[in-house]
This record gives structure tokens, sequence and C-alpha cells, in this order.
């Protein structure tokens, strides 16, 4: 189920609150949009610095803002209050995380107040925020919806958009293009695509080295993951003349042809041996080789001293590494963390 099908399911279902965990407020915008329009649901937009406003039929932005409303309690007392009927609010950012701020402000006895008449007026809200915190007096009150990045049809409408603006020549390869950019925000691919064409006058899969270090700027947010650069091939590892022909049988087993082909992807390789042997070389060299980036998780980094931490880190090590597929994940002594 896609995220407009399941989001579309949420509100005809009359599921008064939900919370949506992303960064990606303008694709939000557009997909929550459809989602009125086909239901027949005004639509309302509330961010700290404009306050509220109406978004009509195939607008993206409000013609005019209350800015009365602008600090979450002075919004939370109008919907409380004031509630539109069949109507669906979005709250952009509203920050339950800031806990001083929102102990300060009552946020959450206030929102639990605002809530309580939504179901009666068929009315919604939905909380747009980058993280996932929700105060335990209202945690029950909302349904989670996960907002995916970008899928392929995305990525190719931006950059079929990049290369319009850019006045570019098509792509040769796009699947290979596409894939380079995949785990990153809407905003994220716009930035990597047009510096491409900028610097290069082009995207090919000859920028494809240049996308990539686009992701380089996640791995470094994550804390726990090594963005490593390599111009080290295959070439430059001696012997281990049955792992490179694995490589080499395996590495047409992604992407989307090797999907509709049926190919299942390899799921790793396990190096074990005295130091010195080539390990590290290897994974080096299997990202050069398959053109995709090399991501180095140290175990030592992952351990904390709160119970549960540790699993906590390996679990966010693992989302991002995810999300920034097709990569080469190189676990470096990984007898560390058994």
């Amino acid at each position: 189920m896609t995220f407009y099908e399941n989001l579309k399911l949420h509100l005809r279902a009359g599921v008064p609150a939900l919370y949506v965990e992303s960064h990606e407020w303008r694709r939000f915008r557009h997909e929550v949009g459809q989602c009125c329009e086909d239901l027949g649901k005004p639509l309302f937009v509330w961010n700290i610095l404009r306050g509220l406003g109406e978004i009509k039929s195939g607008r993206q932005q409000p013609e005019s803002w209350d800015d009365v409303l602008r600090l979450p309690e002075r919004l939370l007392e109008r919907l409380r209050d004031d509630l539109k009927e069949n109507a669906v609010y979005v709250l952009e950012f509203f920050n339950f995380a800031d806990e001083a701020e929102a102990e300060r402000a009552n946020l959450a006895p206030h929102f639990a107040a605002a809530i309580r008449p939504l179901r009666e007026r068929g009315s919604h809200v939905v909380v747009l925020s980058p993280i996932l915190k929700i105060p335990e007096s209202v945690r029950n009150e909302f349904a989670v919806l996960e907002f995916p990045l970008p899928d392929r049809q995305d990525i190719r409408d931006l950059l079929e958009r990049v290369k319009s603006d850019f006045h570019l020549e098509a792509a040769h390869d796009d699947n290979r293009i596409l894939d380079a950019v995949r785990g990153l925000g809407t905003t994220e691919i716009w930035n990597a695509f047009s510096k491409a064409a900028a610097h290069c006058k082009k995207i090919t899969t000859g920028e494809i080295p240049m996308l990539v270090a686009e992701k380089e700027q996640i791995i470094r947010k994550s804390g726990y993951l090594e963005f490593v650069r390599t111009d080290i091939g295959m070439e430059g590892v001696g012997g281990l003349d049955k792992l490179k022909e694995w490589l080499d049988g395996r590495k047409n087993a992604f992407g989307e042809d090797a999907r509709a082909a049926g190919l299942d992807a390899p799921k790793g390789v396990l190096l074990v041996g005295v130091p010195g042997t080539g390990k590290s070389l290897c994974a080096k060299a299997v990202a050069c080789k398959w053109e995709m980036p090399l991501l180095r998780l140290d175990m030592g980094r992952v351990f904390g001293g709160i119970v549960g931490e540790s699993e906590s880190n390996i679990r966010n090590a693992v989302k991002v590494a995810e999300g920034l597929a097709p990569c080469v994940l190189w676990i470096d002594e990984i007898e560390k963390g058994l």
C-alpha cells in the first residue's frame, strides 16, 4: 500500500490524529492536497512562521495566513473552540521534541483537549515532523504513518525538471543515474542534479561519482557511519580469485533490470583472516567496481552506556544504510559486536 492509499484510508476511516515523520514538507503537502481533493475535504496548513492558512484546490500555498495563530498554544485553542467540519489540518514541524518548550506551553494537555471533538466533526489533525516524539499523555491518540523517500518515478521527474531547467540533452542510461541518488530527499536530489548540471553541463553516467558524493552529507550527520572514498579497483587486490569470480557474477544482480528478471540481490560476504590479508582492501575495491557508495560501520562507535542505547544505534545506522541503498556496507571488525 502506497503512502497516498494509506493516508486516504485513515482519513476515510475517521482517524482524528495522524503523525508523519518526515522533513519532506513540500512533497507531503502535494500528497495530502491530492488526497483532500479526492475526498472533498478542506485543507489547512499551519507553521510557526506564518500561522494558519487554507490551501485551495490545485494550489501549493495558502492565499493568506492568519499570523495570530503562530504560537502553538493559540492554534490549539482555535482548533478546540472553532474547528471546521470535515477538514484536514496539517501542522508542519509541530514540535513535541523540545520538551522544555512543550512543558512551558502545556502542549500535551492542550493537544488532548483540541483533538477530542475531531471525530464528531469528521476532521483530522496531521502532525508533520522530522522527529518522532509524541508525549505519553497523547500517544494513544495518534496513528503513525511512514512517509517514504522519493521513489524511482519521483526521482525521474526531478531529473527531467533539472534537465529542462538547464537545457540538457536526455541521458542515455537513466536507471544507473536514478540509483545513484536513491536514499536522498527531494531537496538533496535536486541539489545533486543541479550541481552536476551546472558543473558538467550534462547528467550522464559519467557524473555518477559526483551524484554519489551528495550522500556523504547524510552519512556525516548519522554519527555512526563513515563515508569512504575509494578509487581502488579489483586489480589492486592480489589473489582471492574465487571472491573476484563471485563478485563479477553478481554485479548485475542489482537494479531494476535484475528485479524484473526475478534475480535476488546478494546479501553479503564474510571475510575472515589475519590482519594484512586484504579484507578492508576488498571492501573498497567492491565499492569501486560496482560504482556504489561505501559506508564503513565501526562497531566501536555504536556502543553506549545506557541500556538499549547500543541496539538503538545499530538500528539507526542500518536505517541510514537502507535509505542509501544500493550501497556497500563495510562492517569493520564485526567480532567486536558479538
